[in-house]
């Protein structure tokens, strides 16, 4: 399937750019150093980057989820270098329009319960760039499984409250990408085991469980928050692997490569399955990288 790739005959180092200048929301961009050199990449972690409390060191929630999408605090996960970080607090950073040369990454640690004009503006200035972004975002921690009801809750406009029977039961940014038929580049993040949001039917087909708890310091750390960076680090040593692979392709590893869970294939409890890192590196292997 992935046959006909072109391996790359230099590589050009990394630099690291300012983000979008109009936008205020875009922070300072920051270079992961690690032992190999590899193919330069763009992160974007849209996220809150404010000091929380009780996070150890007065980290922000965004820069956990920098951290473990750069290959920390997992021994599953591989540090890779020459990958630019960039910090953003918009699904759609500006800075995405000036890199049309290469498939990057996002990561979005959080879910709208509703499609409202920001969402669709968003899905739209990412399905208008010439080369796809893979974008990775997590699933939420409720109960709830995406039905095509819950789906079609949050297509309504106006407001739904904690409590509203099947509120926050889809990530709707997906669901808008489903909707646009512009999904393929897209990968939505549940934990590794049957509790928390399930995908249901209508987000099955993009669904992977990945790591739920980590640990730093002496501090447990829960959520597919921390979930979706770990498939962000895997996404990034796919990319650094393997020149000229687009996000379609990233995302097709990723679930071919899943350990199924529950029904055989793809089913409404578990998606594709659990991320496989180890399936993960052998089938870049068996592809010759």
């Amino acid at each position: 399937m992935f046959k006909g790739l072109v391996v790359l005959a230099s590589v050009t180092l990394a630099t690291v750019t300012g983000c979008g200048g109009s936008n205020q929301n875009e922070l300072d961009d920051q270079v992961i150093p690690s032992m190999q050199q590899n193919i330069p990449l763009e992160v974007f972690i849209t996220d809150t980057f404010i000091p929380r409390e009780g996070y150890p060191n007065q980290l922000s929630h965004g820069e956990l989820v920098l951290q473990i999408a750069s290959g920390q605090h997992s021994f599953e996960l591989t540090p890779q270098n020459n990958v630019t970080f960039h910090r953003s607090t918009s699904l759609f950073p500006d800075v995405l329009y000036n890199q049309p040369s290469k498939t990057s990454v996002i990561n979005r640690s959080f879910s709208p319960s509703i499609i409202d004009n920001n969402v669709r503006r968003d899905i739209d200035g990412i399905a208008a760039l010439a080369i796809s972004p893979l974008v990775i975002t997590s699933a939420g921690n409720t109960q709830n499984t995406c039905t095509p009801e819950a789906a079609e809750i949050g297509r309504a406009s106006g407001l739904y409250l904690p409590g509203t029977p099947l509120y926050r039961a889809c990530d709707m940014a997906m669901v808008a990408a489903i909707d646009n038929g512009e999904d393929s580049n897209w990968i939505v993040v549940g934990p590794d085991f049957s509790f928390g949001q399930k995908p249901g039917a209508v987000l099955k087909h993009r669904w992977i469980g990945a790591p739920y708890n980590f640990h730093l310091l002496d501090t447990n750390f829960q959520g597919t928050s921390f979930g979706a960076p770990f498939v962000s680090a895997m996404a990034i040593e796919i990319l650094q692997k393997i020149p000229s692979i687009t996000a379609e392709e990233v995302a097709e590893i990723i679930f071919e490569t899943a350990i199924d869970m529950g029904e055989p294939g793809v089913d409404e409890i578990w998606g594709h399955g659990i991320i496989n890192p180890e399936g993960i590196r052998a089938q870049i292997i068996q592809m010759g990288y």
